[in-house]
């Protein structure tokens, strides 16, 4: 089949779009059930709506949106354009991170670099699917996940041992050096910060619902309560006297 007139390079084009689709569809199920707490094997993909099982062949990335129109095809509920977006982005992406490579490095299209190592290639479309996921995450639940940026920190020290060229060097010592400064000296701090700032979030809200508690007169307060669900939202903004409720 790959002989030398087979036009191997469009092939693995078209593929590469595929495949980021394909990467989309599961990164659309990570961004709904990871925040969620649920598992992304099981059950199989469904309705949001209904809950009813969606069948592979009404599962196919992009292409079964646009010919659905956007809608669940047995409750009809109209499904967020989200979904096919991430499905697109992916796709392009991944087509994007492809086009770069290059054994001659010759001129690529678009002004990419070029990258002359396969083994980037991957490990690239690993990195863009984890930007993905916690940008989508972040934009609806406003947290990414530990098992995204702590995963992230660990996978990429692990890679770093298997593809030397992430770091621009040819051996492995080398790259797992780079890669450890690179995860104390930038990740570390990061997340000490980060994690200070989230206790410093948990403290307001346990004061702000105290505070709430015995400004409401003694009145009980629960987690239902309108006041209580938007100051719990809000926590990091000052509470202003003259918004206490009476």
């Amino acid at each position: 089949m790959f002989t030398e007139d087979f036009p191997w390079y469009p092939f693995f084009t078209f593929l590469s779009f595929a495949w980021g689709a394909a990467t989309g569809s599961f990164l659309n199920v990570c961004i709904y059930r990871i925040p969620r707490d649920e598992s992304v094997v099981k059950p199989r993909s469904h309705c949001p709506h209904c809950n009813t099982l969606i069948p592979w062949y009404l599962n196919i990335p992009i292409f079964t949106y646009i010919m659905l129109w956007g809608r669940c095809r047995f409750c009809k509920a109209r499904i967020t354009p989200r979904y096919v977006l991430v499905e697109l982005l992916v796709a392009f992406l991944f087509l994007l991170v492809w086009l770069k490579f290059d054994l001659t490095m010759g001129p690529r299209p678009l002004g990419l670099i070029p990258i002359i190592s396969a083994g980037l290639v991957p490990v690239l479309w690993l990195y863009v699917s984890g930007l993905v996921l916690a940008t989508f995450v972040d934009f609806e639940h406003m947290i990414i996940p530990d098992s995204v940026s702590i995963g992230g920190m660990i996978v990429g020290v692990i890679l770093s041992a298997v593809v030397p060229a992430m770091h621009g060097v040819e051996t492995l010592l080398e790259s797992v050096i780079q890669s450890g400064i690179g995860c104390g000296g930038i990740g570390h701090p990061l997340a000490v910060i980060a994690w200070r700032r989230h206790r410093r979030c948990l403290r307001r809200r346990r004061h702000r619902l105290r505070v709430i508690s015995l400004a409401d007169g003694g009145n009980r307060t629960s987690w239902s309560d309108p006041v209580v669900r938007v100051s719990v939202r809000k926590s990091a903004l000052p509470l202003q006297p003259r918004q206490w409720p009476r």
